[in-house]
C-alpha cells in the first residue's frame, strides 16, 4: 500500500513544483503586475520629466494645453491643490471666478 501512495505522491508533487502548475502562473503573474520601489534610473527620469515641465511652465512659448498634454502624456499628476470643504457664500464665490478669469486673461 505504501508502494502505491509513494507512485501516485510524486507525479502530484512534480506538479506543484513545476511551471506547468496554474498556481505558480499566477504566483508569477502577481509578483510581475505588483507595485516595486523605483530604482535610481526611474528617479532620475522623474526628476528630469518635472525639470522639462517647469521649464515648459516658465516658457511663454508654451501654452497651457501643451502643458496639460505633456503631463498626461508622462503620467505626471498635477499638483495636488488645497481644497476648502467649508460652504462658500455666493458674493464670496462670484469675487473668486472672476478673480481666476482676471489671471487667465493676463
Amino acid at each position: 500500500m505504501h508502494k502505491y501512495f509513494l507512485l501516485l505522491a510524486l507525479p502530484v508533487a512534480v506538479f506543484f513544483v513545476s511551471g506547468c502548475n496554474p498556481f505558480s502562473y499566477f504566483m508569477i503573474y502577481e509578483y510581475s503586475s505588483s507595485e516595486k520601489p523605483d530604482t535610481v534610473a526611474d528617479e532620475r527620469m522623474t526628476e528630469l520629466e518635472q525639470a522639462r515641465e517647469q521649464r515648459m511652465a516658465l516658457n511663454p512659448n508654451y501654452r497651457e494645453a501643451e502643458i496639460e498634454a505633456y503631463r498626461r502624456s508622462r503620467g505626471i499628476s498635477a499638483p495636488t491643490q488645497h481644497v476648502d470643504t467649508r460652504p462658500v457664500s455666493t458674493d464670496e464665490l462670484r469675487a473668486r471666478l472672476e478673480k481666476q478669469a482676471a489671471e487667465r486673461k493676463k
